[in-house]
């Protein structure tokens, strides 16, 4: 089970980034009148497994619990919209550990490739905030952030697993009690700039001194286009998998690197379908113009037997989420509160991908890999490839990809 809460980075100030995140943090060193030892202690004695985690556009706290011991897993989960007060002292502790996180963790491509993506607007911000922002953060400051997002006006609540109706009345019961002291908080959309308005002037090369460079080629996804769920296994069949178009020639064929990630991230109304690899520098342009070629090659022909390959990842594995109360809990919150999706079943979700045809992953591929969609950001090592040569080349590749 587990509340959702809209917050993270999107709806914090430069002032305020990363408040969201040092509160999740907080209630576990003191969670209503239960300190910190207290709150394990509360929590080992039922045998539950309780998490936090802040992402840029909610965050979610959650237990997971036998049967036996729902009702005081719900009444820990509830503490957290109690009304109680931080310290100082407590603030000032928490604020160490986040620091020594944000001083540890090291930065990786994808974190970057995503601040240049959203540049200029606030889902550029990180989700821990900066040691500077943290410094600002006093009680006063986090106890009115604490009443305004983690309140029951601004909050989800999902649970997942052998519910008898006894005890689902007593869960609601539980949860009716807990008294609002806040507005609802209206949900933050953001898209990057020139979102499905691409041109070269978007593109991004970073200067590196070896000669092993990261490409990224990112196509935006417009809500009102594309046919719903086929870009999940247009995806799928272009770069997921050891068995997709990409891994097998650029890997496989040509050796041209050792892995092909593709994945799409999905928000409300700013999706991107993503490709990325790593490759030594002196491939750069044979491995990029190849990359463009083969994805624009789908807006011609899809083989039967590809979609047949692709489409069990999304109809027989997606039942697996049965398997885990926790993932399914995760996926139904996602589609229902983050995404605001009209939910109405994980069977539901996999019979319309049964239902895709070939003919409509082909309109979502003609419609999808044009120019005015796609985005290149890499590295590149200027002594090996000279900018201007590597900047043609991407004109030359928007071209391509509108021929």
């Amino acid at each position: 089970m587990a509340f959702y809460f809209r917050g993270g980075a999107i709806y914090e100030s430069a002032a305020t980034n990363g408040i969201c995140h040092l509160i999740e943090h907080l209630f576990f060193r003191k969670l209503g009148e239960l300190e910190q030892y207290d709150i394990y202690k509360k929590v080992n004695k039922i045998g539950a497994i309780f998490k936090g985690c802040t992402y840029r556009d909610f965050i979610r706290m959650d237990i997971t619990v036998s049967n036996s011991f729902v009702m005081e897993a719900v009444e820990i989960l509830s503490m957290i919209m109690s009304d109680f007060y931080w310290h100082e002292d407590d603030v000032l502790l928490e604020k160490e550990v986040v620091k020594n996180q944000i001083k540890f963790r090291s930065d990786s491509y994808h974190d970057f490739i995503r601040r240049q993506y959203f540049k200029q607007t606030k889902a550029a911000a990180t989700i821990m905030g900066t040691i500077q922002s943290l410094e600002k953060m006093d009680a006063p400051l986090v106890n009115r952030w604490k009443r305004k997002i983690f309140n029951p006006q601004n909050a989800s609540f999902v649970v997942c697993g052998n519910i008898e109706k006894e005890l689902e009345i007593c869960i609601i019961n539980k949860l009716e009690q807990i008294s609002c002291s806040s507005r609802t908080i209206v949900p933050h959309y953001i898209q990057p700039k020139r979102f499905c308005d691409r041109d070269l002037r978007q593109d991004r090369i970073f200067n590196i001194d070896g000669d092993t460079a990261d490409i990224s080629v990112i196509f935006d996804i417009g809500n009102d286009v594309f046919v719903p769920y086929a870009v999940d296994v247009l995806c799928s069949i272009i770069g997921q998998g050891d068995g997709s178009i990409l891994s097998m020639f650029l890997r496989e064929k040509l050796s041209y690197t050792d892995e092909v990630i593709a994945y799409i991230e999905e928000d409300f109304q700013c999706s991107r379908m993503v490709f990325e690899l790593t490759l030594s520098n002196h491939n750069t342009i044979n491995c990029l113009r190849k990359m463009v070629k083969m994805i624009n090659d789908t807006k011609k022909d899809i083989p039967c037997e590809v979609l047949d390959e692709n489409i069990s990842f999304f109809t027989q594995n997606k039942r697996w989420l049965y398997d885990s109360p926790r993932e399914l809990n995760f996926w139904m919150a996602w589609q229902s509160f983050v995404l605001q999706k009209d939910f109405s079943g994980l069977e539901d979700e996999i019979d319309r991908y049964l239902a895709i045809s070939i003919e409509q992953l082909l309109e979502t591929a003609r419609k999808l890999f044009v120019s005015k969609n796609m985005t290149i950001m890499l590295s590149n090592n200027s002594k090996i490839i000279k900018r201007p040569v590597l900047q043609n080349e991407l004109e030359h590749l928007r071209d391509l990809l509108d021929s």
